[in-house]
C-alpha cells in the first residue's frame, strides 16, 4: 500500500511546477511579461518582444474568449478578424479552447495576458502528470514505477515542442491519460464514475484541440479492449459484461456528443481550403523522417518524434526480464501480452507519425488516408504523438514494475526507478532551448487609428498590410494588435480559409501589398466600411511582392488617398481619405528596386529540354534549349504591379535564338525574339508590356535556332545596376529586405535588440551585377561605438567576401563578379546594441 504526507494532487502539482520550471527557464522569471513561442530556440538571447507565431494567434482567442464570458464582446462573436462590414456575420459558436480560455480569462484579470497564458499552460502540465500517473497505477502496484513513468511522460520532447510552439495540442494532451484511466476503470471494474471521466475529457479534448479529440477517439476502442484483457474481480459473462457496457456508457454518449457538435459547428470547412483534404505533397513537407526519433540535431518536424536512447533502453531490458519471467511463470504471461500489445501499439504510432516517410513507403499512412474517414485531413503526421506519452508511460511503468519484483529491497528499486526518471528527464530536457516572446501592452499605430475613429463615433476597421490568403503566421501579430484595442480588421490568421475570403478580398485586394490601391478597391474598402490602412514594415517577406517593403511604403505615402496618421516603429497607419488629394510627398524616392523574385529555371516548367549540372551555373544546374519543342515557362506566384522599367532579367549564355512569349492576366501571348551570342554567361534584360497597374505576368522560352542554356531568371524594375569603374552607386537603406522600421528624416532602417531576430534582416537577395571588382560599404550608427553590432557578407557565386564586423561608422568588402553571378549582400544582426544602417554604397573599382 502507497502512502503520501501529501494528497496526490497536491504533490503532482509541486512535481509538475519541478518539471514546469525546468523545461520553462528563464520563463519563470518573465512570467507577467513574456510567453512561450518556441521549443527549438536558435538564438542566445531567449526573450525577443513579438515574435510572431502561432503562440500569439492561441493567445488571441483565449483573450476573445474571456472577452466573451465578461460581456466585452458579444457571445460566439469574432468581430475582430475577417470582418468584413457586417458584425452579425461573425457569429461563431466554438468551444473556445474551454476549459483552459477560462484559467487563462481568471489569471489575466489578476496579472495580465503573460501570466494568464503561463498559469493555463501550467494547469495543463499539471493535469497531465496527475491522471498520467493515475493512469500508471492501474498497471504498476506501487507509485514507484508509477510516478517515475508519468514524469517520463510529461517531459517527452513532443509534448513541450507543442506547448512552448503555442499549439492547442500542447494544452489537450492532458485529457489523453484521462480518457483512458477512464475507460480503464469503466471497462475493468465497471465504475460509471470511469465512465464519466472518458467522456468529460473527451469532450473537453474536442474543446481544446482537434487533432487530440480525433486521436484519442480513433485509440478509444484499443484501451477499452486493453482495459477488459486486464485483471478485474467481475465475472466474464453476460452479467459482468452487461455491468461494464452500463459503465462505459457515459463514455461513448459523451464521445458522440463531442462528435455531433463538431460536425456541426465545422460544417463551414466545406466551404474551405480542407475540404477535399491535405494534398499529399503538403503532408510530406510535414512528415519526420526515422533519424528523428534518437537524432540531437535541428531537424525541423523531426525533432517532434524524438524517443531517445535512456527511455529505449530501458524498455529493451525490462522487456527482456519479463520475457524470461513469462516463459517461467505463467503469472507473468498476461502482464507479458499487455506488454506487447502496447509495444505494437507505439510501433504503429512512431510508423503514422512518419507519415509518407513510415515503413514501406508510408503503407500504413495511406491505408489510413484511404479508409479512415477524416484521416486525409491531417496535415502533421506527428500529431499522433499526443498519445505516445500515455502509452509509453503504461508501458514504462508496467515494464518496471514486472522487472522491479527483482529486488527484494523495495527502497533499491524505488532508487533504480528515480534514478531512470532523471536520466529520461535530462536527456530530454537537453532537446529544449524554450523561446520567449514578451508582449506588447500598447501601439501606438493601432492606438491613433481607434482613436481616430472613436472622435469620429463609429467602429475602427483595418485593412492591415501584408495581406495574407488567411493562413500566414504573420498574421497573428494583427490579431495581437487589434485584440487590445477592439479593432475590427478585414483579413486574419486561421487554419481553415473561408474560400470567400480569399475570393472576394485577398485576391481583390492583394494588390495593396505593393502599395497599390484604386478606385474600385476603395469603393471594396468602403463597402466594408475600412477607414485605416496599416502596414507592418517589419513583417514584409519575400513571397509578398516581388521587392522590398520599401516601394511599397512609398507608395503608400505618395498615395493621394491616404493620409499618414501615425508611424509608430515599424506600423503605418493611414486614415483613408474621404476623397482623393493631392498629397504631400513624404521621403526620399528610393531607387533601384532591389530584385527579390527569381527562379532557377531547371525547377520551371519545362518540355523537351535539358537540365545539366555546371558548377558554374547560380545552383549547380541550368537547361539547354536545342530542340524544336524546348521551352521554358515561368509564372510567378501571384500578380505584379508595373513599375518603372519592369522587366525580366535572364542569366543566358550559348549561340541560338529563342522566341519570347509574354502572357499578360491571360491576354497574349505577345511575342519578341531573343538572339544569344555569347559563350560566357551574361544577364539578358526583357521589357515586360504592362499597360495597366498590375497583371500577372508569365514568361514562355521557346527554342527558335541554335543553343541557349538557361541558368537564372529574376525580375526587376527601376535604374540597372551598372556602375562604370571609378564609379559609386548609392542604395538607400530602405530598398532593402530588411526588419526594423524606416526613419524617414534620416533616410536610414533601425533595428532594436529588443525585437529584431538575431539573424540576416537586412539584405538583397539578387544583384545583377557586371562582371568586375566592387567595393561594398556599409554605414552603421549606434549609441554604443564598441559593440559588434554584426557581421556583413556579400556572396558572389562561389565566393564569399566577409563575414566583416560591423560596428558604428563605416564597413568595407571587396568582391569580385565573374561569369554574371548574381550577388548577394547579407547583414546578420548581433542584438548587441540598437542600431540603424544609414547608408550602403557600392563602388566598381574595375
Amino acid at each position: 500500500m502507497n502512502r503520501h504526507r501529501f494528497p496526490r494532487p497536491l504533490l503532482a502539482a509541486g512535481l509538475a511546477l519541478a518539471v514546469w520550471s525546468l523545461f520553462t527557464w528563464p520563463l519563470p522569471r518573465h512570467l507577467r511579461e513574456a510567453i512561450p513561442c518556441t521549443a527549438r530556440n536558435t538564438e542566445p538571447q531567449p526573450v525577443r518582444a513579438m515574435a510572431p507565431g502561432d503562440h500569439l494567434q492561441l493567445l488571441y482567442h483565449f483573450w476573445l474568449a474571456g472577452d466573451m464570458a465578461a460581456g466585452r464582446t458579444p457571445l460566439w462573436h469574432n468581430l475582430y478578424e475577417f470582418n468584413t462590414g457586417d458584425d452579425a456575420a461573425r457569429f461563431r459558436p466554438d468551444p473556445y479552447y474551454l476549459p483552459f480560455s477560462l484559467v487563462y480569462a481568471a489569471a489575466a484579470a489578476l496579472a495580465g495576458r503573460a501570466f494568464g497564458w503561463n498559469l493555463a499552460g501550467f494547469a495543463a502540465l499539471w493535469l497531465a502528470l496527475l491522471f498520467t500517473w493515475r493512469l500508471c497505477r492501474r498497471f504498476a502496484d506501487a507509485d514507484r514505477w508509477a510516478l517515475p513513468a508519468a514524469l517520463a511522460a510529461v517531459s517527452l520532447p513532443f509534448g513541450w515542442i507543442m506547448r512552448l510552439g503555442g499549439s492547442p495540442t500542447g494544452f489537450a494532451l492532458c485529457f489523453v491519460p484521462a480518457v483512458w484511466l477512464g475507460l480503464d476503470r469503466a471497462a475493468r471494474d465497471a465504475d460509471a464514475r470511469g465512465g464519466w471521466l472518458a467522456g468529460g475529457a473527451l469532450f473537453l479534448s474536442y474543446c481544446t484541440d482537434l487533432h487530440v479529440f480525433y486521436f484519442a477517439l480513433l485509440a478509444a476502442p484499443f484501451w477499452g479492449l486493453l482495459a477488459w484483457l486486464q485483471p478485474s474481480p467481475l465475472p466474464r459473462g453476460r452479467a459482468g459484461l452487461a455491468r461494464r457496457a452500463r459503465a462505459v456508457a457515459p463514455a461513448a454518449l459523451l464521445g458522440a456528443l463531442a462528435l455531433g457538435v463538431s460536425r456541426l459547428l465545422h460544417a463551414h470547412l466545406a466551404q474551405s481550403d480542407l475540404a477535399a483534404g491535405r494534398p499529399l505533397s503538403e503532408v510530406a513537407v510535414f512528415s519526420p523522417r526515422a533519424r528523428g526519433l534518437l537524432d540531437w540535431r535541428d531537424l525541423g518536424a523531426g525533432n517532434q518524434i524524438f524517443v531517445g536512447l535512456a527511455p529505449l533502453l530501458a524498455l529493451a531490458a525490462g522487456a527482456a526480464l519479463l520475457a524470461g519471467r513469462a516463459r517461467r511463470e505463467p503469472a507473468a504471461r498476461r502482464p507479458a501480452a499487455t506488454a506487447l500489445l502496447l509495444g505494437a501499439a507505439a510501433a504503429a504510432i512512431v510508423a503514422l507519425a512518419l507519415g509518407i516517410h513510415g515503413p514501406f513507403g508510408g503503407l500504413l499512412f495511406d491505408v489510413c488516408r484511404r479508409w479512415i474517414p477524416k484521416f486525409d485531413m491531417i496535415r502533421q503526421p506527428a500529431k499522433i504523438y499526443c498519445l505516445m506519452p500515455s502509452l509509453g508511460a503504461v508501458l514504462l511503468a508496467l515494464l518496471g514494475a514486472q522487472a522491479g519484483r527483482r529486488w527484494a529491497d523495495r527502497r533499491a528499486g524505488g532508487l533504480a526507478a528515480a534514478a531512470l526518471a532523471a536520466l529520461i528527464l535530462a536527456e530530454y530536457r537537453l532537446q529544449i532551448r524554450p523561446g520567449l516572446c514578451r508582449l506588447d501592452r500598447e501601439q501606438p499605430a493601432y492606438a491613433a487609428a481607434a482613436a481616430d475613429a472613436a472622435r469620429a463615433g463609429r467602429a475602427p476597421r483595418l485593412l492591415i498590410l501584408p495581406l495574407w490568403p488567411g493562413n500566414s503566421h504573420w498574421a497573428s501579430l494583427y490579431e495581437h494588435y487589434v485584440s487590445l484595442y477592439r479593432l475590427r480588421m478585414v483579413n486574419g490568421y486561421a487554419p481553415a480559409v473561408d474560400r470567400r475570403y480569399v475570393e472576394e478580398v485577398f485576391q481583390r485586394l492583394q494588390s495593396a501589398n505593393q502599395g497599390l490601391l484604386d478606385a474600385k478597391q476603395f469603393r471594396v474598402l468602403r463597402a466594408a466600411g475600412v477607414e485605416y490602412v496599416l502596414l507592418h514594415e517589419d513583417a514584409f517577406p519575400e513571397q509578398v511582392s516581388p521587392f522590398p517593403v520599401g516601394l511599397t511604403l512609398q507608395r503608400l505615402l505618395h498615395h493621394p488617398e491616404l493620409e499618414l496618421l501615425r508611424q509608430a516603429g515599424p506600423v503605418w497607419a493611414f486614415r483613408v481619405r474621404s476623397a482623393p488629394a493631392a498629397s504631400a510627398p513624404r521621403g526620399a524616392d528610393w531607387r533601384p528596386y532591389l530584385p527579390a523574385h527569381r527562379w532557377e529555371l531547371e525547377r520551371a516548367v519545362m518540355t523537351d529540354a535539358d537540365p545539366l549540372d555546371d558548377r558554374s551555373a547560380s545552383a549547380g544546374r541550368f537547361v539547354r534549349l536545342s530542340r524544336a519543342d524546348s521551352s521554358l515557362l515561368v509564372r510567378p506566384r501571384a500578380p505584379t504591379a508595373a513599375a518603372p522599367a519592369l522587366r525580366w532579367l535572364l542569366r543566358l549564355r550559348g549561340a541560338g535564338e529563342l522566341t519570347v512569349e509574354h502572357t499578360l492576366d491571360e491576354r497574349g501571348p505577345l511575342p519578341a525574339r531573343l538572339v544569344v551570342e555569347t559563350p560566357r554567361w551574361t544577364w539578358r534584360e526583357l521589357p515586360i508590356p504592362i499597360t495597366g497597374a498590375w497583371a500577372t505576368c508569365v514568361l514562355r522560352l521557346q527554342y527558335a535556332s541554335g543553343t541557349v542554356d538557361a541558368d537564372l531568371c529574376a525580375l526587376a524594375a527601376g535604374p540597372a545596376l551598372r556602375p562604370v569603374p571609378g564609379a559609386a552607386l548609392e542604395l538607400p537603406p530602405p530598398s532593402f529586405f530588411h526588419a526594423g522600421y524606416t526613419d524617414l528624416n534620416a533616410g536610414a532602417v533601425v533595428f532594436r535588440r529588443e525585437r529584431e531576430p538575431q539573424q540576416v534582416i537586412f539584405y538583397a537577395p539578387c544583384l545583377p551585377l557586371e562582371d568586375g571588382a566592387y567595393r561594398l560599404t556599409l554605414a552603421a550608427g549606434s549609441a554604443d561605438p564598441a559593440a559588434e553590432l554584426g557581421a556583413l557578407v556579400c556572396r558572389a557565386g562561389a565566393g564569399v567576401a566577409g563575414p566583416a564586423p560591423v560596428r558604428a561608422g563605416e564597413t568595407t568588402l571587396e568582391f569580385v563578379v565573374e561569369d554574371a553571378w548574381p550577388a548577394r549582400i547579407e547583414f546578420r544582426y548581433s542584438r548587441a546594441a540598437d542600431m540603424e544602417i544609414r547608408g550602403v554604397r557600392l563602388t566598381r573599382l574595375r
